[in-house]
Protein backbone atom coordinates (compact mmCIF):
# COMPACT_ATOMS: atom_id res chain seq x y z
CA UNK A 1 0.00 0.00 0.00
CA UNK A 2 2.78 2.82 0.91
CA UNK A 3 4.40 1.60 -2.58
CA UNK A 4 1.63 2.40 -4.40
CA UNK A 5 1.14 5.29 -3.04
CA UNK A 6 4.31 6.30 -3.40
CA UNK A 7 4.18 5.75 -6.73
CA UNK A 8 0.83 7.58 -7.99
CA UNK A 9 1.66 10.64 -10.33
CA UNK A 10 -1.23 11.89 -9.10
CA UNK A 11 -0.40 12.16 -5.02
CA UNK A 12 2.21 15.02 -4.79
CA UNK A 13 4.97 14.20 -2.54
CA UNK A 14 6.41 17.52 -0.87
CA UNK A 15 9.88 18.28 0.63
CA UNK A 16 13.01 20.04 0.85
CA UNK A 17 15.31 16.82 -1.00
CA UNK A 18 12.27 15.12 -1.35
CA UNK A 19 13.97 14.03 -5.03
CA UNK A 20 17.27 12.43 -2.65
CA UNK A 21 14.88 11.06 -0.92
CA UNK A 22 12.76 9.30 -3.21
CA UNK A 23 16.39 7.77 -4.77
CA UNK A 24 17.09 6.17 -1.49
CA UNK A 25 13.62 4.36 -1.72
CA UNK A 26 14.60 3.33 -5.04
CA UNK A 27 17.90 1.89 -4.52
CA UNK A 28 16.87 0.97 -0.96
CA UNK A 29 13.92 -0.68 -1.54
CA UNK A 30 13.78 -1.92 -5.84
CA UNK A 31 11.02 -4.45 -5.52
CA UNK A 32 8.87 -2.57 -3.40
CA UNK A 33 5.42 -2.33 -5.78
CA UNK A 34 6.44 -4.68 -8.20
CA UNK A 35 3.99 -5.30 -11.11
CA UNK A 36 1.51 -8.87 -10.55
CA UNK A 37 4.03 -9.66 -13.79
CA UNK A 38 7.08 -9.91 -11.26
CA UNK A 39 5.54 -11.84 -8.48
CA UNK A 40 4.48 -13.92 -11.06
CA UNK A 41 7.82 -14.30 -12.44
CA UNK A 42 7.28 -12.46 -15.32
CA UNK A 43 10.10 -11.31 -17.92
CA UNK A 44 12.43 -8.48 -17.24
CA UNK A 45 10.96 -6.44 -19.85
CA UNK A 46 7.38 -6.56 -18.20
CA UNK A 47 8.60 -5.98 -14.36
CA UNK A 48 10.97 -2.67 -15.22
CA UNK A 49 10.18 0.84 -16.27
CA UNK A 50 11.78 1.58 -19.45
CA UNK A 51 15.93 2.43 -18.23
CA UNK A 52 14.62 2.30 -14.48
CA UNK A 53 14.76 0.63 -12.11
CA UNK A 54 11.55 -1.97 -11.00
CA UNK A 55 9.82 0.64 -8.25
CA UNK A 56 9.74 4.10 -8.98
CA UNK A 57 8.36 7.11 -6.60
CA UNK A 58 6.20 9.59 -8.77
CA UNK A 59 4.50 12.93 -8.05
CA UNK A 60 7.76 13.98 -6.36
CA UNK A 61 8.31 17.34 -5.56
CA UNK A 62 11.33 19.79 -3.83
CA UNK A 63 10.21 22.51 -2.26
CA UNK A 64 13.61 24.27 -3.21
CA UNK A 65 12.70 23.83 -7.04
CA UNK A 66 8.86 25.16 -6.39
CA UNK A 67 10.70 28.43 -4.21
CA UNK A 68 12.55 29.43 -6.95
CA UNK A 69 9.19 29.25 -9.89
CA UNK A 70 7.57 31.43 -7.18
CA UNK A 71 9.93 33.72 -5.42
CA UNK A 72 12.66 33.76 -7.75
CA UNK A 73 11.36 33.37 -11.17
CA UNK A 74 13.49 30.82 -12.54
CA UNK A 75 15.78 28.08 -11.60
CA UNK A 76 19.10 28.54 -9.88
CA UNK A 77 17.45 31.88 -9.14
CA UNK A 78 18.08 30.96 -5.42
CA UNK A 79 20.37 29.12 -3.21
CA UNK A 80 19.17 25.96 -1.88
CA UNK A 81 17.41 26.28 1.77
CA UNK A 82 16.93 24.27 4.68
CA UNK A 83 13.12 23.23 5.44
CA UNK A 84 14.02 25.58 8.33
CA UNK A 85 14.90 28.03 6.78
CA UNK A 86 11.72 28.06 4.33
CA UNK A 87 9.97 27.90 7.53
CA UNK A 88 11.56 31.26 8.73
CA UNK A 89 11.01 32.95 4.99
CA UNK A 90 7.31 31.60 4.16
CA UNK A 91 5.90 30.97 7.87
CA UNK A 92 7.59 33.10 9.56
CA UNK A 93 8.32 30.84 12.36
CA UNK A 94 11.01 28.87 13.76
CA UNK A 95 11.37 25.06 13.21
CA UNK A 96 12.84 22.86 16.24
CA UNK A 97 16.24 20.70 15.02
CA UNK A 98 17.43 19.43 18.18
CA UNK A 99 20.59 17.84 17.66
CA UNK A 100 20.05 15.16 20.06
CA UNK A 101 17.10 13.80 17.69
CA UNK A 102 18.63 14.85 14.66
CA UNK A 103 21.54 12.75 15.19
CA UNK A 104 20.08 9.72 16.62
CA UNK A 105 19.73 6.20 15.08
CA UNK A 106 16.74 6.28 13.19
CA UNK A 107 17.28 2.53 12.11
CA UNK A 108 16.28 1.81 15.88
CA UNK A 109 12.67 -0.60 16.22
CA UNK A 110 10.42 1.39 17.44
CA UNK A 111 11.51 4.80 17.00
CA UNK A 112 10.80 7.34 20.54
CA UNK A 113 8.59 9.52 20.80
CA UNK A 114 10.93 12.02 19.88
CA UNK A 115 11.88 10.43 16.98
CA UNK A 116 8.31 10.55 15.97
CA UNK A 117 7.17 13.87 16.86
CA UNK A 118 10.30 15.06 15.00
CA UNK A 119 9.60 13.25 11.36
CA UNK A 120 5.97 14.16 12.11
CA UNK A 121 6.86 17.69 12.24
CA UNK A 122 8.77 17.77 9.67
CA UNK A 123 6.25 16.00 7.08
CA UNK A 124 3.91 18.82 8.77
CA UNK A 125 6.18 21.73 8.16
CA UNK A 126 6.86 20.50 4.32
CA UNK A 127 3.34 20.71 3.76
CA UNK A 128 2.51 23.86 5.19
CA UNK A 129 5.72 25.42 2.98
CA UNK A 130 3.98 24.06 -0.14
CA UNK A 131 0.72 25.42 1.14
CA UNK A 132 2.07 28.55 1.45
CA UNK A 133 3.83 28.47 -2.03
CA UNK A 134 1.09 27.63 -3.95
CA UNK A 135 -1.25 30.57 -1.84
CA UNK A 136 1.49 32.90 -3.51
CA UNK A 137 1.12 31.64 -6.51
CA UNK A 138 -1.69 28.96 -7.83
CA UNK A 139 -0.85 29.51 -11.50
CA UNK A 140 2.51 27.72 -10.78
CA UNK A 141 1.71 25.73 -8.58
CA UNK A 142 -0.97 24.04 -10.41
CA UNK A 143 1.24 24.25 -13.97
CA UNK A 144 3.90 21.82 -11.65
CA UNK A 145 1.55 19.94 -10.16
CA UNK A 146 -0.24 18.76 -13.50
CA UNK A 147 3.24 18.50 -14.85
CA UNK A 148 4.07 15.82 -12.15
CA UNK A 149 0.57 14.13 -12.42
CA UNK A 150 1.28 13.39 -15.89
CA UNK A 151 4.93 11.63 -14.59
CA UNK A 152 6.53 14.30 -16.76
CA UNK A 153 8.90 17.05 -15.25
CA UNK A 154 7.87 20.62 -14.91
CA UNK A 155 9.09 23.01 -17.34
CA UNK A 156 8.92 26.73 -18.03
CA UNK A 157 7.36 28.25 -20.86
CA UNK A 158 10.52 29.27 -22.24
CA UNK A 159 12.14 25.59 -22.63
CA UNK A 160 13.22 24.80 -26.18
CA UNK A 161 12.96 21.63 -27.96
CA UNK A 162 15.56 19.99 -29.64
CA UNK A 163 15.92 21.06 -33.36
CA UNK A 164 15.09 17.87 -35.98
CA UNK A 165 18.04 15.63 -36.53
CA UNK A 166 20.36 16.31 -39.59
CA UNK A 167 19.66 14.63 -42.93
CA UNK A 168 22.97 12.77 -42.13
CA UNK A 169 22.08 11.37 -38.66
CA UNK A 170 20.33 8.06 -38.92
CA UNK A 171 18.20 6.90 -36.00
CA UNK A 172 19.61 4.28 -34.39
CA UNK A 173 17.48 3.90 -31.03
CA UNK A 174 19.73 1.43 -28.54
CA UNK A 175 17.95 0.25 -25.78
CA UNK A 176 18.16 -0.26 -22.20
CA UNK A 177 19.81 -3.04 -20.67
CA UNK A 178 17.41 -5.26 -18.37
CA UNK A 179 18.86 -3.55 -15.20
CA UNK A 180 20.56 -0.35 -15.65
CA UNK A 181 23.43 1.08 -13.20
CA UNK A 182 21.90 3.66 -10.76
CA UNK A 183 22.18 7.62 -11.56
CA UNK A 184 21.70 10.50 -9.41
CA UNK A 185 18.42 12.25 -9.18
CA UNK A 186 19.68 15.07 -10.93
CA UNK A 187 21.54 13.37 -14.07
CA UNK A 188 18.22 11.23 -14.08
CA UNK A 189 16.26 14.30 -14.44
CA UNK A 190 18.62 15.74 -16.96
CA UNK A 191 18.40 12.47 -19.14
CA UNK A 192 14.14 12.50 -18.78
CA UNK A 193 14.64 16.30 -19.59
CA UNK A 194 16.38 15.53 -22.84
CA UNK A 195 15.10 12.21 -24.17
CA UNK A 196 11.29 12.13 -22.98
CA UNK A 197 10.77 16.13 -23.02
CA UNK A 198 13.03 16.40 -25.74
CA UNK A 199 14.43 19.54 -24.62
CA UNK A 200 17.69 21.29 -25.94
CA UNK A 201 20.91 20.60 -23.91
CA UNK A 202 21.18 24.43 -23.58
CA UNK A 203 17.65 24.84 -22.57
CA UNK A 204 17.94 22.18 -20.33
CA UNK A 205 20.82 23.83 -18.43
CA UNK A 206 18.77 26.86 -17.94
CA UNK A 207 16.00 25.24 -16.81
CA UNK A 208 18.78 23.43 -14.15
CA UNK A 209 20.85 26.37 -13.51
CA UNK A 210 24.10 24.28 -14.38
CA UNK A 211 26.35 24.20 -17.41
CA UNK A 212 25.51 22.72 -21.24
CA UNK A 213 28.59 20.89 -20.53
CA UNK A 214 26.88 19.35 -17.46
CA UNK A 215 24.25 18.57 -19.39
CA UNK A 216 25.85 16.79 -21.80
CA UNK A 217 28.37 15.08 -19.18
CA UNK A 218 25.34 13.64 -17.26
CA UNK A 219 23.65 12.72 -20.66
CA UNK A 220 27.04 10.48 -20.98
CA UNK A 221 26.72 9.22 -17.61
CA UNK A 222 23.02 7.94 -18.45
CA UNK A 223 23.81 6.29 -21.55
CA UNK A 224 27.47 4.48 -19.46
CA UNK A 225 24.99 3.54 -17.52
CA UNK A 226 22.72 1.62 -19.46
CA UNK A 227 19.24 3.44 -20.25
CA UNK A 228 18.20 3.78 -23.74
CA UNK A 229 19.32 6.55 -26.33
CA UNK A 230 19.68 7.68 -30.16
CA UNK A 231 22.17 9.27 -31.28
CA UNK A 232 20.04 11.13 -33.65
CA UNK A 233 19.05 13.17 -30.96
CA UNK A 234 22.33 14.70 -30.75
CA UNK A 235 23.96 17.77 -32.51
CA UNK A 236 26.22 16.02 -34.25
CA UNK A 237 28.31 17.07 -37.37
CA UNK A 238 28.72 15.35 -40.61
CA UNK A 239 32.20 14.36 -39.82
CA UNK A 240 31.75 13.23 -36.22
CA UNK A 241 28.86 11.45 -37.31
CA UNK A 242 30.90 9.49 -39.45
CA UNK A 243 33.54 9.22 -37.13
CA UNK A 244 31.07 7.68 -34.40
CA UNK A 245 29.20 5.37 -36.97
CA UNK A 246 32.61 3.96 -38.19
CA UNK A 247 33.82 3.33 -34.15
CA UNK A 248 30.37 1.58 -33.84
CA UNK A 249 31.14 -0.89 -36.81
CA UNK A 250 34.71 -1.80 -35.64
CA UNK A 251 33.47 -2.44 -32.02
CA UNK A 252 32.26 -5.71 -30.25
CA UNK A 253 29.08 -6.51 -30.61
CA UNK A 254 28.51 -6.49 -27.16
CA UNK A 255 26.43 -5.11 -24.49
CA UNK A 256 29.31 -3.62 -22.62
CA UNK A 257 29.74 -1.50 -26.09
CA UNK A 258 26.85 -0.02 -26.11
CA UNK A 259 28.41 3.45 -24.62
Amino acid sequence: PVAALLGRPDVLKVGVGAEGDAHKLERDYPWAGAPAACEKGGSEAQCHDPGRGRFRARGVLDLNDLACRVLGGKPGSRPKASLAALCEELLGCSLPKPADVRCSNWEAVPLTEEQLGYAATDAWAGLRCFQELRARSPEVVAEVATALRKDTIPMAHSARKRPAPAEWCKSEQVGAVAVPSDLPPAKRCVYRLFFENGLAADSIAELRGIQTSTVLSYLADAITAGYAYNLADFEISAADWEAIAAALAAAPATESARS
